[in-house]
């Protein structure tokens, strides 16, 4: 009889790795295609990497001491669904600070536009100083 499993986070005994089952939230953040130790690697780095900030040299052991991130760590299912949801929300995050970045490049294009027609002007206020200050200053950075 094999030494029962315990969860990493909580301490409670876990399936067999054999009989776990792979989350619907982990199989939404990979293609149709990735076998689930794919999947199941995708976890373990998440929680090393997001969740506990090891180290690369930390990730660097484990692979030399336990193999397949998919060995790392054993997780109860309220750990695992508390990790997925983890995920799903990185993964969201990720995505809407790619989109205000968009959003911020095409205003300070349009406010840099807004300067040079302005830049003749004389009548130049606070925003119009702020606008030539943001242009001017090539990493967006104050």
């Amino acid at each position: 009889m094999e030494p029962e499993e315990k969860c990493f986070f909580c301490g409670v005994t876990c399936p067999p790795k054999e009989t776990k089952v792979l989350p619907p939230q982990l199989k939404s953040l990979s293609t149709v295609s990735d076998p689930p130790d794919m999947k199941r690697n995708l976890m373990s780095m998440f929680l090393t990497k997001e969740v506990l900030d090891a180290p690369e040299s930390i990730c660097e052991s484990l692979l030399k001491t336990k193999g397949d991130p998919q060995n790392w760590f054993d997780c109860c299912q309220a750990c695992s669904f508390l990790a997925n949801r983890g995920m799903l929300i990185l993964s969201q995050v990720q995505g809407l600070r790619m989109s205000f970045q968009e959003i911020k490049q095409r205003l300070r294009k349009k406010l840099e536009m807004y300067k040079q027609i302005s830049e003749d002007s004389k009548d130049r206020d606070c925003l119009q100083q702020l606008a030539s200050l943001v242009a001017s200053n090539s990493s967006g950075e104050f």
